[in-house]
């Protein structure tokens, strides 16, 4: 043991250095006796191993190496005494000296050595304050880092706050949406807002807090950490009526019922509530006039301080926190006090808001689980996480089945992979989506649903969840399939409709083309007066059954919405001129006044349909004049320009019978009148006022009456029309056709024995061949037999149709003809509906001629057709008038051709010839005394109008030149050298009319007595 002592001590570092020292002490010590100073060298010798030992602080070491000098140092004395070297007294000086530096070094030694352990010990002592310094600065670290954990608590809170709010308005807003489905929801919802504002206000009014003990308490024990030591108890209170309800504590006495309360007046939280500020008590001594509770152990307290609670910038409270001693509170506790009070506001609002979030949730659910739709929400992703009970109550199913994307389960195989792709793709887009698909139920029998969802984002934008309704719209669906159904039969009806009207304006159209085809080639021939007036009623009933034909077909257009408006430049003023030419003559005859006005301000050219705007003014006035039996009938115009296009508004106006208030609406229905008695006394449909009705709105107006039994009647309607830049080129007389060049060789395909005749005798009159088909297959047969000039062909034929015969003949011909070249082909058709004419182009017909088919009409296109362009010309009609000069006065044959050989015709002209001169010259020369030569101009276009009809031409020329005085002003002499030669022609055409109407020109002379009709 004592081996492994020394073992141990020689492995010190301190030995492991002082041994080669000593050893090299002992070298030295022997080589400098020899030296010249080892007096002064040999103490320093003695010195060093000592001066390590202190360095290495090892005092085992050190009292080693002093015995061990100790002992050299005897040995020395041993040594040095037998030999007799202390012979002299300088040796026994010389070896005191030495003992002398030994013992000083030691003193050195002992004095460093006590002079390290009084430092070593102030060492200590420093450290053991820095450890202090150190424990006081962890400390006050901590309670920096409790304040801020607390701030951080407290800000996590706010944002809570603020989540719990955007959450509380998503689900309001989610609320809301989902009311908006159903009736049912809505008034579920308004209910529940209702007892919520009841709520609230019941809660505002008493000032109550809600909150959770639990976190109230833990606020306490924050507060009293804090504050210190000296404060044992803490209390939140709020006041109601005149007491003080403790809300949650520390440290406070509570054994009672009402050991929570006190009275407000006597408390000083009371006080802090009613200013809202701080206060403090050092000693509750000084006022005994205040209540205070009591310790739950120990004395009672000595001090107080209590900070106002507010929450959403409002008192509701109170916090107090009580000391055992009196003593004043520092400014740093009152700051720590509002900030515990603040943090405890903030806690309350967060629970408040947090029992609010949970009541609207549960509201959410309640509404969301009682509503007729299945509801559910998916994550940003797109992954179910919430469905209503209506879906499990109709699928069967649970949550942990239809989770994310567990809804497929249910979808029908034919439509999952569609759905689920286009919900994918709304997802990731970030749109609303929308889709219907079947829905399996718990049955097995599928449903169908409208299913929409709704991306909810926060206030960046980003989309945190979607909502989602599923509406049954299985009895919709049904119900859509019934009507497709119903619509497809109601189609179905109204093209049975359509061919039915088409077939039956054939049947109808066919006799009345031979009617009055007959009664125009027997007109002219007819001698005895008696066949002349039975041809004419004749003529006249058959007008009146085609024109009830055109209004059945109007009627049934409209009706399918198949009757399209044309849209062409035309002149108002011109058109309403003709029909005050036409509509004169009626009211003439039974001595009424008629009358247009077309003030300065209406536009004259217009873009619109004119012959659709004439048939709605031929049929209010044609009616006005029907209805009026004395007095007059007037039309007037009323303009307004809005964006470059015309409103007219029309008024007509007459003093007939008048019409009930009451019946105003019914008499725009199709057939329908006032009552049975005017069908029987005056005739008519029903129909005009309907067509009339849907024309106007066709064309962007409306049309209503005004009227009073007795009294007369005012029709208005409005149309808009555009204005057009310039009018449209004057109209051209009828054309005279020439004589045939050349005798033509004609097929007429026609299965009507009647029409045969009729066509028959008109080509033949012409000079022309006619062959007869009896239907398709014999006219296909004989265009492939025979080289034909012009093929007339009906459309409708037994066997085979006239479109079908035609296309036969044209793909005949592309297989034979060489030469390009093809026979003219004219269809013949009483249909009158919309597209007949498309068809019958489209079939390989060259040109379109409607049933009753006019006689010039149809001359003119078959010799036009046959013989090319240019073959029709206007010439004299006989060969004695082709003799005659141009400069006649009045030639009778051209009158009567563009009078179509009316004698009738003709002599009413002339009647409104005689009047027209009488009303006008004085009107012309008014005109030109005042200078007014627009108006001259316009008097000189009404006049001509009637002249072109009488074969005037040398009086019509005069007439132009005094019409082109509206467009080219000239001078005063131009403009009355015009007036007068006018006059001096009509004046020679009037002597002339007079003696070709001799037998008449009683009745003329008497009719030709100026007129009041006050046309303009």
């Amino acid at each position: 043991m004592k081996a492994a002592r020394v073992a141990g001590m020689l492995t010190r570092p301190s030995w492991r250095l002082s041994l080669p020292v000593c050893a090299a002490m002992v070298i030295g010590w022997g080589i400098l006796r020899l030296a010249v100073f080892q007096d002064v060298v040999m103490p320093l010798t003695y010195a060093l191993p000592l001066l390590i030992c202190v360095w290495s602080r090892d005092l085992q070491q050190l009292w080693g190496m002093a015995a061990l000098f100790a002992a050299m140092a005897s040995t020395k004395l041993f040594w040095i005494l037998p030999q007799g070297v202390f012979t002299t007294f300088e040796h026994w000086a010389i070896y005191s000296a030495q003992l002398t530096n030994i013992a000083v070094a030691g003193l050195v030694v002992h004095a460093i050595i006590g002079l390290r352990d009084s430092l070593e010990r102030k060492n200590a002592a420093l450290q053991a304050l820095n450890q202090q310094l150190a424990e006081a600065n962890d400390q006050v670290r901590s309670q920096n880092e409790l304040l801020q954990r607390t701030n951080h608590q407290a800000e996590e809170l706010s944002q809570q706050n603020e989540e719990l709010r955007s959450q509380g308005e998503e689900l309001e807003q989610q609320a809301e949406e989902l009311t908006a489905h159903t009736e049912e929801s809505q008034a579920v919802n308004e209910e529940l807002a209702q007892r919520e504002q009841m709520l609230r206000a019941l809660l505002d009014a008493a000032g109550a807090l809600s909150g959770d003990g639990e976190v109230l308490d833990a606020v306490c024990d924050q507060g009293l950490r804090l504050l210190g030591e000296h404060v044992q108890a803490a209390a939140i209170v709020e006041a109601r009526q005149d007491l003080l309800h403790l809300h949650a504590q520390r440290g406070l006495k509570t054994d009672g019922s009402d050991a929570g309360c006190r009275p407000v007046a006597q408390s000083l939280a009371g006080l802090v509530i009613e200013q809202g500020r701080t206060a403090a008590l050092d000693d509750l001594a000084l006022r005994s006039d205040l209540v205070f509770p009591e310790p739950s152990t120990g004395p009672p307290f000595r001090s107080v301080l209590a900070t106002p609670l507010r929450v959403d910038k409002q008192v509701v409270g109170a916090i107090e926190f009580y000391g055992l001693e009196a003593r004043s509170w520092t400014d740093d506790q009152f700051r720590l006090a509002e900030w515990v009070a603040g943090q405890c506001g903030s806690v309350l609002q967060a629970v408040r808001l947090h029992a609010e979030l949970q009541a609207r949730e549960e509201k959410f659910r309640t509404l969301a689980d009682n509503m007729s739709q299945f509801a559910w929400m998916a994550d940003e992703h797109g992954g179910l996480f919430w469905y209503n009970r209506r879906w499990y109550d109709y699928t069967g199913t649970n949550f942990e089945e239809m989770q994310g994307w567990g809804w497929q389960k249910v979808h029908h195989p034919d439509h999952v992979q569609r759905v689920t792709e286009k919900f994918r793709h709304h997802v990731e887009a970030g749109e609303a989506w929308e889709d219907t698909f079947p829905l399996r139920g718990r049955d097995g029998n599928y449903c169908w649903f409208l299913s929409r969802a709704l991306p909810i984002r926060d206030a960046s934008g980003r989309i945190l969840r979607w909502f989602g309704t599923n509406t049954d719209i299985t009895q919709q669906r049904e119900t859509e399939q019934r009507l497709a159904e119903a619509k497809e039969a109601a189609e179905a009806a109204s093209r049975s409709q359509a061919q039915f009207l088409a077939n039956m304006s054939h049947e109808l159209r066919t006799p009345m083309n031979a009617i009055l085809g007959m009664i125009d080639v027997a007109l002219p021939k007819a001698v005895h007066p008696t066949a002349v007036d039975c041809l004419q009623t004749a003529k006249g009933s058959a007008d009146l059954l085609l024109t009830l034909l055109d209004d059945l077909l109007d009627s049934s257009k409209i009706e399918a919405g198949k009757l399209e408006l044309e849209s062409a430049p035309f002149s108002l003023r011109r058109l309403m001129d003709q029909i005050t030419r036409v509509l004169s003559v009626r009211a003439s005859e039974k001595g009424l006044v008629f009358c247009c006005r077309f003030p300065e301000e209406v536009p004259d050219a217009l873009v619109g349909d004119r012959m659709r705007l004439q048939q709605v003014l031929l049929n209010l006035a044609g009616n006005a004049i029907k209805f009026t039996e004395q007095g007059e009938v007037e039309i007037s115009i009323r303009s307004l320009l809005v964006d470059g296009a015309a409103e007219l508004e029309f008024a007509v106006r007459d003093t007939g019978i008048g019409i009930p208030p009451a019946s105003l609406e019914r008499i725009f229905q199709p057939f329908s009148q006032v009552d049975p008695s005017t069908t029987r006394r005056f005739g008519g449909t029903g129909l005009g006022l309907s067509i009339s009705k849907n024309l106007v709105e066709l064309m962007g107006g409306r049309i209503w009456a005004e009227s009073n039994v007795g009294t007369g009647s005012t029709f208005y309607f409005t149309v808009r029309l555009s204005v057009a830049n310039e009018l449209p080129a004057e109209p051209l007389a009828p054309p005279v056709l020439s004589a045939a060049a050349s005798a033509l060789r004609i097929l007429l395909a026609e299965d009507n024995p009647a029409n045969q005749k009729l066509a028959t005798y008109i080509l033949k009159d012409r000079g022309h061949q006619v062959e007869i088909a009896d239907d398709g297959h014999a006219a296909v047969y004989s265009a492939e037999q025979n080289d034909y000039d012009v093929i007339l062909m009906d459309v409708q034929m037994p066997r085979m149709n006239g479109l079908e015969a035609a296309a036969a003949i044209r793909r005949r011909e592309d297989g034979k003809r060489e030469d390009g070249k093809r026979v003219p082909i004219i269809a013949m058709t009483a249909h009158a509906m919309q597209g007949d004419r498309e068809r019958c182009l489209e079939a390989g017909m060259d040109a379109y001629l409607a049933k009753p088919i006019n006689a010039q009409q149809m001359i003119a296109l078959v010799e036009s057709l046959a013989n090319g362009p240019g073959a029709q010309s206007v010439r004299p009609i006989s060969d004695s008038q082709r003799a005659k000069p141009a400069s006649l006065v009045f030639d009778p044959d051209e009158a009567r051709a563009r009078c179509c050989d009316n004698r009738e015709m003709l002599d009413e002209m002339t009647r409104c010839f005689f009047r027209d001169l009488d009303s006008l010259l004085p009107q012309m020369h008014a005109a030109l005394a005042n200078r007014d030569l627009a108006q001259l101009g316009r008097l000189g276009h009404r006049l001509k109008g009637t002249l072109v009809y009488l074969g005037a031409r040398r009086a019509t020329e005069a007439a132009v030149r005094v019409e082109r005085l509206k467009r080219q002003p000239g001078g005063a002499e131009e403009a009355e050298h015009a007036v007068r030669t006018l006059e001096r022609e009509c004046a020679k055409l009037k002597s002339a009319l007079a003696a070709y109407h001799a037998p008449t020109a009683s009745s003329l002379a008497v009719e030709s007595q100026p007129n009041a009709s006050g046309r303009p």
